[in-house]
């Protein structure tokens, strides 16, 4: 796979199951091994520091986050909904250190961005889907992002839950933050989305500009 993401883009990654999709963004999370010839070396544009490369796996990972229903079902400890999104500020599973009140400040502000902050003291495994779904997004964007991967952000959700998590990665892309998206339902093209991939057999096989009314 030969693929740029530049600045200001947001991208749709379809494809049937099987393609690839989730190996791809695992990948570029760096949680999946780069075939020989392949490299860690990203160009990451942060928020105020510009355009930088970085080598470190662990720099890498601080830039970007992953929402996806594999984590939702990996988190098995038995943390409340706060706690959840504090993870989301070191990249663990689990509280493994003590945060500050301008953290706590950090992760309450991304609940309220998700509506999930009435929620804060709830057991994170007492949620439903949908809700698990929103906290999870709100993990992701504590650490502030450079780039937010979403795989199949919408599955296992009932229709309104649904509709209301598209709602939101709509807004969140209005606000600036880029995504990657993936989904196989061609009726996933989102406002704010401007380009799509398609892949096939672990492959790109194309990748369009979406029209500016998707």
């Amino acid at each position: 796979i030969n693929w740029s993401v530049e600045p200001g883009q947001q991208w749709l990654l379809a494809g049937g199951n099987g393609a690839g999709k989730s190996t791809l963004l695992r990948a570029l999370m760096g949680e999946e091994l780069i075939a020989a010839g392949g490299s860690l070396r990203r160009k990451l544009v942060g928020a105020s520091e510009g355009p930088r490369e970085l080598t470190l796996l662990s720099d890498v990972q601080r830039h970007i986050s992953l929402v996806s229903d594999r984590l939702q079902a990996l988190y098995s400890h038995d943390d409340n909904v706060l706690q959840v999104v504090l993870s989301g500020l070191d990249g663990s599973i689990g509280i493994h250190r003590e945060f500050s009140e301008h953290e706590r400040a950090e992760a309450m502000r991304c609940l309220r961005l998700t509506g999930m902050n009435n929620l804060a003291e709830r057991r994170f495994r007492s949620l439903s889907t949908g809700q698990g779904r929103r906290v999870l997004l709100a993990r992701a964007l504590a650490g502030a992002p450079a780039l937010l991967l979403l795989d199949e952000p919408f599955s296992g959700l009932d229709a309104t839950s649904r509709r209301n998590m598209m709602e939101l990665i709509a807004l969140l892309m209005r606000g600036g933050t880029q995504i990657i998206l993936i989904s196989h339902r061609e009726d996933d093209i989102l406002p704010g989305l401007t380009h799509r991939a398609v892949m096939r057999d672990g492959r790109i096989i194309r990748a369009e500009t979406l029209p500016v009314s998707a």
